[in-house]
């Protein structure tokens, strides 16, 4: 029954999420400054030019708390091969990208990345047209080559296949203290006493200079991983399980069946090899009245019957015909 209702509403909200994108769209097409934040990201607009998010701090020194807002805006770099594009759901997940991205970078784009990893996958390559073309012009800005940045990445992966991986180091012969964890290496890491460390970040404000700045620090939590003490999370667990490094706080916010967070959580390579993290997430997940394995099987068994659906290809007709044609696919289908 939960897991019905739990369906129904995710399939409400896409659908929601569907007819909202219709009437932004309307008969002018695609303006950056007036689509949602949340479709912004990827997006084009009907002259070509690509949309991109932006971030902005505010003060209120009455109460001295920092708030952010977000606004999409044209860009100065125009799409060749495409307009009126709202990127597909599908894509973001299958190219490791993120709906609030805001800015257009590079960073994250290297040989070692997971993100690469999802970029450089056979189903972002020959799917995702639009992503593609965005990252293959910034990747040439910064003098880069896409298509030979993805075959390094393949090759070291295939290396990668016959090398065993070292277990995680201890904290040395003064332990792990998580006040003293450099914040890369916060997240998910356990001290010497058996507490989870957890990453906080903070907003400060300058009156002077009216800028907000950011600072991160590692703190110890109320929570004890009972399996495990002087724990710092390899990398290979951090990109099998879907996790960020600088993920702050502790959230079941991206655990459900329907997540690409899921998807990564539950393959065997994160349950098999990532007791930590498998450990982490079953307690966190039973503090809100779920169970871990069953939203793996629950989650496992969708991904089987997508197997058996054909999602629409990106309609020739602009798009308003894609959404549409979306919608209808992912109606609500009871499991």
């Amino acid at each position: 029954m939960a897991s019905k209702i739990i369906k129904g509403v995710y399939s409400v909200v896409f659908a929601l999420f569907c007819l909202q994108s219709v009437f932004v769209l309307g008969e002018g097409g695609v303006e950056c400054e007036k689509l949602p934040v949340e479709m912004c990201a990827f997006a084009v607009s009907s002259t070509g030019s690509r949309c991109v998010l932006e971030k902005k701090y505010s003060f209120a020194a009455a109460t001295h708390e920092a708030s952010i807002q977000y606004q999409c805006q044209s860009s100065g770099i125009v799409a060749e091969k495409m307009m009126e594009w709202i990127e597909s759901e599908e894509c973001v997940q299958a190219c490791g990208l993120q709906r609030m991205s805001v800015g257009m970078s590079t960073d994250d784009l290297s040989a070692y990345s997971h993100f690469t990893s999802k970029l450089c996958s056979d189903k972002c390559q020959n799917s995702c047209p639009n992503v593609v073309d965005l990252y293959l012009n910034l990747a040439a800005g910064e003098g880069m080559y896409l298509p030979q940045l993805c075959d390094a990445h393949k090759t070291r992966s295939r290396r990668m296949m016959y090398q065993t991986a070292p277990a995680p180091a201890a904290g040395g012969e003064g332990g792990v203290e998580c006040e003293k964890l450099p914040v890369e290496m916060c997240a998910f890491a356990v001290s010497s006493t058996g507490s989870r460390c957890v990453l906080e970040k903070k907003y400060s404000f300058v009156a002077a200079t009216h800028e907000a700045s950011i600072q991160y620090q590692c703190q110890s939590s109320g929570i004890v991983a009972e399996k495990m003490m002087e724990w710092i999370e390899s990398e290979e667990c951090v990109q099998a399980c879907g996790l960020q490094r600088m993920s702050v706080g502790m959230s079941t916010d991206d655990l459900s069946a329907y997540s690409h967070f899921t998807s990564k959580l539950c393959s065997d390579k994160c349950q098999n090899s990532c007791p930590n993290v498998v450990h982490l997430y079953l307690n966190l997940a039973a503090g809100e009245g779920m169970y871990l394995p069953q939203l793996c099987d629950a989650h496992k068994t969708r991904s089987r019957r997508m197997m058996y659906q054909t999602a629409p290809a990106p309609a020739a007709g602009g798009v308003k015909a894609f959404i549409l044609a979306s919608a209808t696919a992912y109606a609500p289908t009871p499991y």
